[in-house]
């Protein structure tokens, strides 16, 4: 089951549409997308070679925050940002918990 949604400014994901621009998003990085876990985007030490993340600050989402789950050969995202503030240990953790709770009631498994 694949499903995607984006409350993400306009001008923010025609930006990310851009040929390529997926492929070098330090978010993305494959080493990042495996088991279970969730950072801060600060604390994701990839290089960032097309600046995706300073780019997306232009777009006001300065501070964000993925949850990955991977499983069974696929994995799942939670990518969330805002402009404000850096995300605290205890909103990191609400946005895995809640991640948890959206695979368990959207999972294809009986």
């Amino acid at each position: 089951m694949g499903f995607s949604a984006s409350t993400y400014p306009d001008g923010w994901k025609k930006t990310y549409e851009k040929p390529g621009f997926v492929m070098v998003d330090p978010i993305l990085i494959p080493s990042h997308c495996t088991g279970s876990r969730a950072k801060r985007w600060s604390e994701i030490k990839v290089p960032d070679i097309k600046g995706v993340l300073k780019k997306a600050g232009n777009h006001g989402l300065k501070f964000g925050a993925t949850v990955i789950r991977s499983q069974n050969g696929h994995v799942s995202l939670l990518n969330t940002a805002r402009s404000d503030q850096e995300y605290t240990d205890g909103e990191v953790v609400q946005l895995s918990e809640w991640f948890d709770m959206f695979l368990f009631f959207f999972s294809e498994d009986p």
